[in-house]
């Protein structure tokens, strides 16, 4: 869950609200501070004043830069002493108001309470809060506040959290428009498909998808632009023997056979290419007739059908035995065209001999065809079983569709298809199959 998108979005979540109530409790804490500061009870006043007067002129001193620091400055009223002109008209009220708070214009407020000092002579004691003063912060106004700054955290988080969601939800839809336009190159960029989220999943998966994608569409252009090419021969051929036939060369008509069962060979194998497509996602079961298969019938089955092509080559055409019995869970049908493939092949670039060799080496089973031919150049091994493909020494040399056959049957039964080249000369392709396969 480390990388989930889910996990992130909880993890944003918790950091918004642990964010907020740090916030909140540091706010209201300097508040309450703040407002511990600014008020002032009578009673405290009163017993500042008190004890401040008892001190002396320094006591009376310190009472006041107390008072200052609370933003509050210290009067006393007595009755010859007048106070200052804009507080003189609300003399009275504040003497009345003793001991209290009373509520001045422009909010003004003022603390006072009354006094007696060493003479035993009473007067007021007015602290009135300075016009530079902060003012006093009401509960309503501290609960805005803290809302106020949860919403602006809480709305940074999920600012900050929504971009970078958006960015790579952005790359993915236009690299998803780009490609329902048309574009099979189009792919998300590298910045939004990197990490290891669910939208760079996502990012990697839709990239992996249009890949594919694009690899099948253009497969299938290839396919049939070389499907329409094969055809387009024997189409020629068959259309002049036509013609010779017309002109009273019922020969001709043998040649029109020849050639339509050419172009039934070629239509059976792109077929058959077709259908064991190795990204093929339906079950195995609908693309091999699995059964047990003895590979020694199998081997000398195909080596009789070829025996008189080889002999009409001067061709030698042995089988190299085994001791033991081989026998596999596998397609009959699909091995055998497989094998056919094979043999055809060295029949086309043999020398002299052909050489079928089968073995057991561990998990794999090994049926390879060895011909003594000039084998195949060494850069052109990658290509040799790409469907369509021909050596440029061999033009005419099938349909370029029997290797490539081949590899797909290999891969249909989880094996592979290796092909080297021999020395001095000489070329051998080994067609490897697991001794169990497992279909799931």
């Amino acid at each position: 869950m480390r990388g989930s998108l889910t996990l992130r979005l909880l993890v944003a979540f918790w950091l918004a609200l642990v964010v907020t109530l740090v916030l909140s409790v540091v706010m209201t804490h300097q508040i309450g501070r703040y407002r511990a500061l600014t008020a002032l009870d009578p009673d405290a006043l009163a017993d500042a004043v008190t004890a401040g007067q008892y001190r002396g002129r320094e006591g009376m001193r310190e009472v006041q830069r107390r008072l200052r620091h609370r933003g509050f400055r210290l009067l006393l009223i007595r009755e010859e002493r007048p106070l200052p002109p804009e507080l003189q008209r609300w003399r009275q009220r504040l003497i009345d108001a003793a001991p209290g708070v009373v509520e001045l214009p422009r909010g003004g407020l003022a603390v006072v309470v009354e006094v007696t000092d060493r003479e035993g002579l009473a007067y007021f004691a007015v602290a009135l809060r300075r016009d530079d003063a902060r003012p006093m912060i009401s509960p309503s106004l501290a609960v805005g506040m803290q809302l106020l700054v949860s919403l602006l955290v809480i709305t940074a988080v999920a600012a900050w959290m929504a971009r970078r969601l958006t960015r790579p939800v952005r790359a993915i839809q236009t690299a998803v428009r780009q490609f329902a336009d048309g574009d099979l190159a189009a792919r998300v960029p590298p910045a939004g498909a990197s990490g290891s989220d669910d939208l760079a999943a996502l990012a990697q998966d839709f990239n992996a998808m249009a890949g594919r994608i694009q690899a099948l569409i253009t497969d299938r252009d290839r396919l049939l632009h070389d499907v329409s090419h094969e055809l387009r021969s024997p189409l020629a051929r068959m259309r002049l023997a036509l013609e010779l036939a017309r002109s009273g060369h019922p020969s001709a008509l043998d040649r029109c056979d020849d050639e339509v069962q050419r172009i039934d060979d070629l239509v059976e194998e792109v077929l058959t290419f077709a259908r064991l497509d190795p990204e093929h996602r339906g079950a195995a079961a609908d693309r091999l007739e699995l059964q047990p298969v003895s590979l020694q019938q199998l081997v000398q089955d195909a080596a009789d059908r070829h025996l008189i092509a080889a002999e009409e080559q001067s061709l030698a055409l042995t089988i190299l035995p085994t001791t033991n019995e081989v026998t596999v869970n596998a397609d009959l049908r699909l091995l055998d065209r497989a094998l056919d493939n094979l043999i055809g092949n060295a029949l086309r670039y043999a020398h002299e001999r052909i050489r079928i060799e089968l073995q057991s080496q561990g998990p794999w089973i090994e049926i390879a065809v060895v011909d003594d031919g000039p084998g195949v150049d060494d850069a052109a091994l990658p290509q040799l079983f790409e469907p369509f493909w021909r050596a440029a020494a061999q033009p005419d040399g099938g349909y370029g569709l029997g290797l490539a056959l081949v590899e797909r049957v290999a891969r249909a039964h989880q094996g592979r298809v290796v092909a080297s080249n021999l020395s001095p000369a000489g070329f051998r392709i080994a067609l490897q199959l697991p001794s169990r396969l497992q279909i799931d």
